[in-house]
């Protein structure tokens, strides 16, 4: 079972990033969405979570209007 989480993102002179990190360690993956940018969607389980209850991301999707 999947929760979906989604975000309208208005537009932004500065743009906007994506940082991943990773359980137990210091480590982000950091990265810029494109320019046209204005809709990203988070795909969590339902079923699995980290340690500290954090749920586990299946997939992140971003994309223009």
């Amino acid at each position: 079972s999947e929760i979906v989480q989604m975000w309208n993102l208005p537009p932004s002179k500065e743009g906007y990033w994506l940082a991943c990190g990773y359980t137990d360690t210091s480590q982000q993956l950091v990265r810029k969405l494109p320019a046209m940018t204005a809709i990203c969607e988070v795909i969590l389980d339902r079923e699995v979570s980290f340690p500290d209850g954090r749920p586990l991301i299946r997939r992140v999707r971003c994309r223009a209007r």
